[in-house]
């Protein structure tokens, strides 16, 4: 994984969390915690290390987001593949 590519899908989905209204306060609240855990993961993650519950949590949000927020699924299945071909 290029350290680029995560950076960017970070850049895009921390772009559209700020674009939400709010109206969806719970959602920008998810979608922020999210962000930092993706994140945090980066920063403390070794190769050693498989953060399979950082996947679970992004699928969840995928699936939580598909029909409110599409462009925000979209940035998140970039980041689900991007972590996935990182071998996580």
């Amino acid at each position: 994984m290029s350290k680029s590519e995560i950076s960017r899908a970070l850049d895009a989905l921390r772009q559209e969390i700020d674009q939400i209204e709010n109206s969806a306060h719970d959602d920008k609240q998810r979608l922020l915690a999210l962000l930092d855990t993706i994140e945090d993961s980066q920063e403390e993650r070794t190769e050693a290390e498989a953060p399979h519950a950082l996947l679970s949590e992004v699928s969840e949000a995928l699936t939580e987001f598909e029909v409110k927020h599409p462009s925000i699924t979209g940035i998140l299945n970039d980041i689900l593949v991007i972590l996935g071909n990182s071998g996580i």
